[in-house]
């Protein structure tokens, strides 16, 4: 019996810029976008085996020198991304940037990176990569954490959290980006180049709350707060995606992209769980069903012509609102129809005239307040059954190289928020990219078990597989996987 996989803390430490930030950048106003988000953060993890290192090296002493490197690069990346050493002020309209710095801790298991992780990915375990359940009511954290954890073999795992009040998903990359560009300078004695530096939203797009002048309705509050939640892993491999795409298509939607058909298949199994459980309760037979609502979010960078620089940083994420009135009785083409239906209302409602005349982000803020408006009621109403989703697949996390080479493996955890779906590039047989899926699926711990067993999901998606395809199973279904495989 292989013993359990503990991570252990070693030390803590704050991070401070290499250099001070200049006083007149002391404070920086967050935007509508920003101050619209939830206190809260989903860390990110990247898997590095150890791929330069010799049957001669000490494996302590490796390991330190990357630690060492990744904090003083982190120093300078802080230089530029001054706002997440910084603190949230009271009011929680703007950050104070007194360069507090942001926590780094490192951390090790007593085990392979294959074995610990790998063989059989456990989500208990990938949230002891880093810990967030403390960040909210910190006092200190406004922007960032950061955990490296070393394993016996070389390997290491770089974990790093960024709260939704200063940035979204593409925030996070360019940061990323940004980190392992100042490992390469450090190493060559060069610069971090240029094209790479942020430029805050707040600063220049995106208003602030009090720039437009009307009160902002607060975020809601974190829905059946009450209910445990656990997180489950299904991978869509590279050629599953494409007969997916076909059993989704029709006349109105002919061909779905992955986003639509993966997120209509999970879509329609949350639903039918929740459907089951009224069911169980005698609810059936209520006159009015429960509306099933998916909000999807989106990277505005990219809708605008021409589009916003990528490393343009703060929350950029608009939301669709796709509604299926008749729940888990809805087919997946019908649900791939309403996704793409409301795609094309969202262009409609705020990029399709940007063609033809200069459109900036402040023309949407009134629309911004408008969605969080409904979206807190949606939040609160007994009526509705909602589903958050979002697809990270066009970011390039596989490619965050420190300089030891690409991650094995990047996966995101503590999903602490119930019915959130998350996407991410994968299901390669590398365990890499490839045009594969990795959803990551927030549930409820006492609907885990039914998810797992959703016939129509296990047809295209793999539950937990080993990361790579290697050995080892996956759950306590080992050799279950997608039957569409078996016809390929």
């Amino acid at each position: 019996m292989a013993k359990p996989v503990k991570v252990e803390i070693i030390s803590k430490q704050y991070i401070k810029p290499s250099s001070p930030t200049p006083p007149e950048k002391s404070s920086l106003k967050i935007s509508v976008m920003d101050e619209l988000n939830y206190v809260m953060s989903t860390p990110l993890v990247l898997f590095y085996p150890a791929a330069d290192i010799g049957p001669e090296d000490d494996v302590v002493s490796y390991l330190d020198g990357k630690s060492r490197l990744l904090k003083a690069a982190l120093a300078d990346t802080l230089t530029l991304y001054y706002p997440y050493a910084g603190v949230l002020t009271d009011a929680g309209n703007s950050i104070d940037c007194n360069d507090a710095g942001i926590e780094y801790v490192e951390a090790a298991v007593d085990g392979t990176l294959s074995d610990a992780v790998f063989r059989r990915p456990d989500p208990d375990l990938l949230e002891n990569f880093l810990l967030v359940q403390d960040l909210a009511g910190s006092g200190r954290y406004v922007g960032a954490r950061v955990q490296t954890t070393a394993f016996s073999c070389g390997g290491m795992a770089v974990a790093i959290s960024l709260t939704h009040k200063i940035g979204d998903g593409a925030s996070l990359q360019t940061f990323l980006q940004t980190w392992a560009a100042a490992v390469a300078a450090r190493e060559k004695s060069t610069p971090i180049p240029a094209e790479l530096f942020p430029e805050f939203a707040s600063d220049s797009i995106i208003l602030s709350s009090s720039d437009v002048g009307v009160p902002l309705p607060t975020p809601p509050a974190a829905r059946r707060e009450q209910v445990r939640t656990t997180t489950r892993r299904f991978v869509f491999r590279p050629e599953v995606i494409e007969p997916l795409r076909r059993r989704c298509s029709s006349p109105a939607v002919e061909r779905p992209t992955r986003v639509e058909a993966v997120s209509a298949v999970i879509w329609r199994s949350l639903m039918k769980i929740n459907a089951a459980k009224r069911s169980a309760a005698g609810l059936q037979n209520q006159k009015k069903k429960k509306e099933s609502v998916l909000v999807q979010a989106t990277n505005w960078r990219t809708k605008f012509n021409p589009p916003l620089s990528a490393h343009l940083v703060g929350n950029l994420s608009g939301k669709l609102i796709c509604r299926a009135e008749n729940g888990p009785d809805e087919d997946l083409k019908s649900l791939v129809g309403y996704i793409r239906g409301e795609m094309r209302a969202e262009h409609e409602r705020h990029f399709a005239e940007t063609s033809r005349k200069k459109i900036g982000v402040d023309d949407v803020v009134e629309a911004i307040i408008d969605f969080a408006v409904e979206f807190k009621e949606m939040h609160a109403r007994d009526d509705v059954d909602l589903y958050s989703f979002s697809s990270l697949l066009t970011f390039k996390f596989h490619d965050v190289d420190f300089g030891w080479g690409k991650p094995a493996w990047v996966v995101f955890t503590n999903l602490i928020l119930e019915q959130f779906v998350l996407f991410l590039e994968g299901g390669g047989r590398e365990g890499k990219g490839g045009g594969g899926v990795e959803a990551m699926v927030s549930i409820g711990e006492d609907d885990a078990a039914a998810l797992e067993e959703d016939e129509e999901l296990l047809e295209f998606a793999l539950f937990n597989p080993p990361v790579g395809g290697g050995g080892g199973g996956g759950g306590k279904r080992e050799g279950r996987g997608a039957k569409i495989l078996s016809s390929l």
